[in-house]
């Protein structure tokens, strides 16, 4: 039955986050943290017996090698982009699955003794597991800094990946395109820094009067500035190279579109959303608007009798 996959899916998937959240905790210097990772993962492999409860003798174990590999990958992951990043990502593909066996369940339906088992679990994880993770959150709020650096990547790959093809499609020059991109990134980053700075500035004071914690104006700022400017970059790499016309713009396309996915694959898991929607809208509408500023590009081009 096809719910039964799910059972034995999450099963699986609760042992690796035992595992997962086991070695993070011996690697962590700070003791709360330590502590709460401790907990994680008890609770983790707590949730598994009860998978197992349901999935039976038929449940099949991870295989050790790949399970290594799988933690090891998310310590990497961690050191690169802290723990509370780390965290969103686990529970981000453990609630994607708890959305597909819900599906599963509308349409077959379950016992009574499987509806208390899961309502157990997602009880536990409500009243327990959730806080612990919100407090990582607090400990770690690094996670507030990578959306700057996220959003901030994304809006520079697409708006100057726009601007640089349709100037392409109207100069043949690359180091003309070059320039007039370089240009457009710079006011952009310092667009883009100075909205961050004005909108954190005024939801600091909002926070502020409520009690909680900000984020500091300058720091976002430079976050979002930063970020932004490295994204420009990328739609600027055939051209700083001396490619132009149709290679340029091709180049500058694929190139976008590699990061692209990989920006928009993180955006999915900090907002909690498919992976897969989110970066086939994100390709589609910037495929779209550059398209559109090709065509503005090259109607210049012919409308102004434009040779360079």
């Amino acid at each position: 039955m096809e719910r039964k996959w799910y059972f034995e899916a999450l099963y699986r998937k609760e042992l690796l986050h035992m595992g997962v959240y086991g070695r993070l905790m011996e690697h962590e210097g700070n003791p709360t943290l330590k502590g709460i990772l401790g907990r994680l993962s008890r609770l983790e492999s707590r949730h598994a017996s009860l998978w197992h409860s349901l999935v039976g003798r038929t449940a099949v174990e991870p295989r050790s090698i790949a399970e290594v590999a799988r933690v090891a990958l998310y310590r990497a992951f961690r050191l690169v982009f802290g723990l509370s990043m780390t965290i969103k990502l686990i529970e981000y593909k453990e609630a994607q699955l708890y959305r597909k066996l819900d599906a599963a369940i509308v349409r077959s339906g379950c016992t009574p003794r499987e509806r208390r088992i899961i309502s157990r679990i997602r009880k536990s994880e409500e009243r327990r597991e959730d806080p612990l993770v919100n407090r990582i959150a607090e400990y770690s709020p690094i996670l507030n800094n990578i959306r700057d650096v996220i959003f901030g990547m994304n809006d520079g790959l697409v708006e100057i990946l726009a601007a640089t093809v349709g100037i392409s499609a109207a100069l043949q020059s690359p180091l003309l395109v070059l320039a007039a991109g370089l240009i457009v990134a710079i006011s952009g980053t310092l667009s883009m820094a100075g909205g961050a700075y004005l909108s954190t500035a005024y939801e600091k004071q909002l926070r502020a009067m409520e009690g909680k914690s900000f984020k500091t104006p300058t720091k976002s700022a430079l976050y979002v500035g930063v970020s932004y400017i490295i994204g420009a970059i990328f739609p600027l790499l055939p051209f700083m190279v001396g490619y132009g016309g149709v290679l340029g713009i091709a180049l500058s396309l694929a190139i976008t579109a590699a990061v692209l996915t990989i920006v928009a694959s993180t955006i999915a898991v900090i907002t909690d959303v498919s992976i897969k929607r989110r970066v086939a809208s994100t390709l589609l509408i910037t495929f779209g608007i550059a398209a559109l500023t090709i065509l503005i590009g090259y109607f210049a081009r012919v409308q102004f009798g434009i040779s360079i």
